[in-house]
């Protein structure tokens, strides 16, 4: 049992097919997407932090109710395979969690489906009658080092003992262990690159 080793997923492309949650509300409620790339242009030349972002980003949804929402977020397609690998890696005693800059009614939502220990993603607040009035970035997505850390300080567990599995140059955290992509969108510096949850299955029974 290998309980000093810690597995972090990305979710959006990586657990479920589709690559995006918050592309997923952007398609629904039919934002213009040249105004969704200048907001993302915007945060990654840092003239905007991440919960500047977010809320540039609802705003174009036009206070939506949560039902709403939660009904566009429940139609996603977990991967092939991955029920079957989440249980294969708790045989093996890894301690597991998602780290996403979706958002949290989608992650926390798969993260029970399948059963894994830890979910961190961003936070979308509603009033009182459950319309959306805001959103918080829990997890930014240029510095998802700093819960890779956070994750070591609390189980007490090195960054060397940690995997990383995503599909964006965001996951490949620097000082991670063992840093995996799986069907990457981009060639990433990455320690193993697979295109199924097969073959990473593979790469945890040779090398892991």
């Amino acid at each position: 049992m290998l309980l000093d080793k810690f597995v972090i997923f990305d979710l959006d492309g990586t657990i479920i097919k589709e690559n995006s949650a918050w592309e997923m509300l952007h398609k629904h409620f039919k934002v213009d997407p040249s105004i969704v790339e200048k907001n993302k242009e915007l945060y990654e030349k840092k003239i905007i932090d991440v919960d500047r972002w977010i809320e540039m980003d609802i705003k174009l949804w036009k206070n939506p109710h949560k039902k709403t929402i939660e009904d566009v977020l429940k139609k996603y397609t977990l991967i092939e395979g991955i029920k079957e690998f989440v249980e294969y890696l708790k045989k093996r005693g890894f301690i597991l969690g998602i780290v996403s800059s979706g958002i949290d009614i989608l992650a926390e939502k798969v993260a029970d489906e399948l059963g894994i220990d830890i979910c961190y993603s961003n936070s979308l607040i509603f009033d009182e009658k459950g319309f959306l009035i805001g959103g918080k970035g829990n997890v930014d997505l240029l510095r998802k080092k700093e819960i890779a850390k956070n994750l070591s300080e609390k189980f007490k567990i090195p960054l060397k003992n940690f995997i990383i599995i995503g599909d964006t140059r965001y996951d490949m955290i620097d000082g991670i262990g063992i840093k995996i992509a799986l069907n990457p969108k981009e060639k990433l510096d990455a320690d193993y690159t697979v295109n199924s949850i097969q073959e990473l299955k593979e790469v945890f029974e040779r090398e892991i």
